[in-house]
């Protein structure tokens, strides 16, 4: 009797898709009603291709196997492969040493159509459910077996070497004949009989059979046919007893097949299609899902390679780059749109197909749209995409290109483009006048090793010229945190200094948020502490130095909201302090008869000076001016630009960079008296400002719903409890009356803030399930600021610790302390288990802060923490940086 070896893990196998509510899971356990069956993918089974030494450079033959008994003897005895017990469904098998160490060699053993039951377990961790949600629109339940053979034909053959695909000689299919006598064997006359009973068959049906049903053509052009249209076919003697296995017939077999499964694989490699080790199970697990929505629409490869990082909007940006280029130069214009298309198509790791079939289903729709029809443009678009052969280094290649033609750029600059990819809206603006997006930035420029959400920029991309800058960025793993300014008045700047204060940390204050929003006199305040000027040090913007100002030295300081902790300041009055009071001195609120309006706009020109908003520093943090006016009613003013227009309101942004808003400008209508008063004062609506600023961030990170790590908001006005239905966790409201509570919540919260997720590899699941996590916690201060220093000291002598599956650590042990006396970020690696379904990582910090608080986005969904790192962009990632995928 065979020893079999224990159950390997599954491959795919059918179950049913677990629904909520119990009355579905009670006819799911009934194996008479099939309810939505589920096609189960098992990750744990790709544990096969794990030992290769080079996944990105070994395309697997993947030769499937269908059938029971005699398929599972012959396994054993072809390929050398352990005989394991009946499993109904499809396990993934390497063959041990098939003489070419470089291209494994993988059997999927097929028993699906055997199954007669699908299974009830419920889904866990490294299990993907697939649910053939086509299948519901059929009248009656499809039998499993029916199932299981469209499951080959859908998810299988496409990658087989051996097995049917829909492509000419990339597939073989190998029937195996049983006969009397193999030495007797003739494969043409048995493949003329094959050809002779196939015909007999289809001669009995008529419909969607094409040229395969007509019945005038000879059986060598219907053979001729069956091999260019769908696959080649081989038969093949199978011996059939213990002497034709001695007597070498065996081998002959193993040798063919294998020898067939080479064939393929060449014709593969030459059609640019043979799948690496790396990109096998991503388009495994897409074809999986395309098979689960669709029956009809076959699996596309180059669109599926583009799931995890999706083609941007072209459209919009071509038309605009057009009208940017100088008549006199519009010939150089198909070279810079074909070299953008290739930076969008060839990011490092991508898989190289054909480049026309790139370019007609990715760009061809796109492009004739774009430009209306115009061929000889698209032809010649066409023609650079795909003569240019240098793939390796498509954004070299394209700044190589770019910079050819800097005598061009001079004369080009627009704020609704991104003048590097032409589909993006740009967020950074450099000296030369030349915007970027977030995306490019981090393509051409230098990232620190320790820390990469910091770019240095040397050279603008596109015109070489110096413009050196340090552009800081969120890091993607990070949340959000939101300032609100409503209407506010020049108590804020108390608010603001008691709210660091009581941090204890050297930040500034664009140091502790990411969107800024602010409206009326509290976007005056907004642009003044979130950008950066030189004509002002931190005493003179303190609250009680404005107010002795305005209201004159030889009165008392008022009393504000946070009085009990506000400190007497040195006063400091110099040239840029009297400009200020002049300023405030023009405003309504300060002054019964307002100075001219020519006046107040001087002040604020001699005071910001030339500097735009889109080119003000902020050192990352996004800044936006919220405000109504006559003719787009409620208007968002940004420095940042957005592909996708907002609901309910508009986002102003000037197309040339000759128009740009200067900040004085901003400061001029944010403190009018048409706009001052901005949003909390109109009835109903005090919770407008929130609204808008949980919305801008949402499509600035694409946050897809998830909640801010905490938004605070300030102003003048008092929201009722009653009229506030934001249902959004951790707003900190400083409009209400004064709660020390929400004052120390708010401190704790924006330091657990600091300290966000990052996974150093892809998570693996075990075999009971269980999802392994190797995971490092990062700081957003960074090294070598006064407020790392004051962190790091304050995290060791408070004994403040990390909290995480149902253990802790220290937050600084003696490494993390020897790095940070080096200057080196903090990386705090721990390893976690998560047992829950779906995987849900929640680290918490406390010591450091008052009460167990979570970090930066967490609770985290496991698998969204992998797309927002871009470790499921095994086909290259829109940033051009590797990542490392274990």
């Amino acid at each position: 009797m065979s020893s079999f070896v224990s159950p390997l893990p599954m491959w795919m196998d059918f179950g049913v898709h677990a629904s909520e509510h119990a009355a579905n899971l009670e006819e799911a356990a009934d194996p008479s009603r099939l309810i939505q069956p589920t096609l189960r993918e098992h990750d744990h089974a790709y544990s096969v291709l794990q030992d290769l030494l080079y996944p990105e450079r070994q395309p697997p033959q993947l030769v499937t196997l269908i059938g029971y008994n005699t398929k599972s003897q012959f396994s054993t005895l072809l390929f050398s492969l352990e005989p394991i017990e009946s499993h109904r469904g499809i396990l993934l098998r390497r063959i041990p040493d098939p003489g070419n160490h470089r291209i494994p060699i993988i059997v999927a053993d097929a028993e699906l159509h055997h199954c007669r039951s699908v299974l009830h377990e419920a889904s866990g961790n490294g299990i993907t459910p697939h649910p053939l949600a086509w299948n519901e629109n059929i009248a009656h339940p499809t039998d499993l077996s029916v199932l299981a053979h469209l499951t080959y034909a859908k998810v299988l053959f496409p990658f087989s070497t051996i097995s049917p695909t829909t492509r000419s000689r990339l597939t073989r299919v190998l029937i195996l004949d049983d006969i009397q006598d193999p030495t007797c064997f003739d494969e043409s006359l048995s493949m003329t009989g094959f050809i002779h009973k196939l015909r007999s068959c289809l001669s009995a049906r008529t419909t969607n059979l094409g040229e395969l049903g007509n019945n005038s053509i000879s059986d060598v052009e219907f053979e001729k046919l069956l091999n260019e249209s769908f696959f080649e076919i081989r038969i093949l003697a199978l011996p059939r007893n213990e002497d034709q296995i001695q007597t070498g017939q065996l081998k002959k077999l193993r040798t063919r097949i294998l020898q067939e499964s080479q064939n393929a694989y060449e014709f593969r490699k030459a059609a640019k299609m043979n799948i690496s080790a790396r990109h096998f199970k991503s388009l495994v697990h897409y074809a999986c899902r395309h098979f689960s929505r669709s029956l009809t629409t076959p699996f596309n490869f180059v669109q599926a390679s583009r799931i995890p990082n999706p083609v941007p909007d072209f459209e919009h940006g071509l038309v605009t780059f057009m009208g940017l280029v100088p008549p006199n130069h519009l010939d150089i214009a198909s070279s810079i749109i074909a070299s953008a298309l290739r930076l969008d198509s060839f990011p490092p790791g991508a898989h190289v197909f054909e480049l026309e079939l790139i370019f007609n289903q990715l760009y061809s729709k796109m492009l004739s749209r774009a430009f209306n029809q115009d061929q000889q443009l698209i032809q010649d678009i066409k023609e650079n995409f795909c003569s240019n052969t240098e793939l390796y280094n498509t954004a070299a290649t394209h700044r190589k290109l770019m910079h050819s033609y800097a005598y061009v750029w001079q004369d080009i600059s627009s704020n609704t483009i991104c003048l590097s990819c032409l589909a993006r809206k740009p967020d950074s603006t450099l000296r030369c006048r030349h915007s970027f997006c977030e995306t490019c930035i981090i393509i051409h420029g230098r990232i620190d090793i320790e820390e990469r959400w910091v770019i240095d920029v040397d050279n603008c991309p596109v015109c070489d010229n110096l413009c050196r800058a340090s552009i800081k960025l969120k890091p993607p793993t990070a949340g959000v945190r939101a300032l609100v300014l409503d209407t506010g008045d020049h108590k804020d700047f108390d608010i603001l200094s008691t709210f660091l204060n009581e941090a204890a940390l050297d930040l500034e204050l664009r140091e502790c948020f990411d969107i800024v929003n602010g409206s009326g006199l509290g976007a005056w305040v907004a642009i003044e502490r979130i950008c950066k000027h030189d004509q002002f040090t931190q005493d003179m913007l303190k609250s009680q130095v404005f107010q002795r100002t305005i209201r004159g030295i030889d009165l008392p300081p008022a009393s504000s909201k946070f009085s009990q902790f506000s400190q007497d300041f040195k006063e400091e009055f110099g040239g840029g302090l009297k400009r200020l009071n002049i300023a405030l001195r023009s405003l309504p609120r300060w002054n019964e008869t307002s100075q001219p309006r020519a006046a107040l706009a001087a002040s604020f020109a001699s005071i910001f000076k030339k500097t735009a908003l889109t080119e003000s520093q902020t050192d990352g943090c996004k800044l936006c001016i919220t405000m109504h006016s006559k003719h787009f009613g409620t208007c968002v003013l940004a420095n940042y630009g957005l592909n996708i227009q907002p609901i309910g309101y508009e986002r102003i942004r000037e197309d040339k960079t000759v128009d740009k808003l200067r900040l004085s400008q901003c400061a001029r209508m944010a403190v009018s008296q048409r706009t001052f008063r901005g949003y909390s004062f109109r009835r109903g609506m005090a919770d407008e400002m929130i609204r808008i600023t949980a919305a801008e961030q949402d499509s600035i990170w694409n946050r897809k719903g998830k909640h801010l790590d905490f938004l605070i908001a300030a102003g003048a006005g008092l929201p009722a409890y009653e009229r506030y239905n934001i249902r959004m966790p951790r707003i900190f409201d400083f409009r209400l009356p004064y709660d020390k509570t929400r004052l120390l919540s708010s401190v704790d919260t924006l330091i657990a803030s600091f300290f966000y997720v990052k996974l150093a590899t892809l998570p693996q699941t075990d075999e009971s399930g269980a999802l392994f996590c190797s995971v490092q916690i990062r700081c957003r201060i960074l090294p070598p600021s006064k407020a790392y220093q004051e962190l790091i000291a304050k995290l060791r002598v408070r004994r403040a610790r990390f909290y995480f599956d149902f253990q802790s650590v220290p937050c600084v042990n003696k490494e993390i302390l020897d790095e940070s006396e080096r200057n080196i970020p903090f990386t705090r690696c721990v390893n976690l288990s998560i047992q829950s379904y779906p995987p849900v990582l929640d680290v918490q910090i406390h010591g450091i802060t008052k009460a167990r608080t979570s970090i930066s986005n967490c609770p985290y969904d496991v698998q969204q923490l992998v797309e927002d790192q871009g470790l499921n962009c095994v086909f290259g990632h829109w940033d051009h940086k590797e990542r490392y995928f274990g």
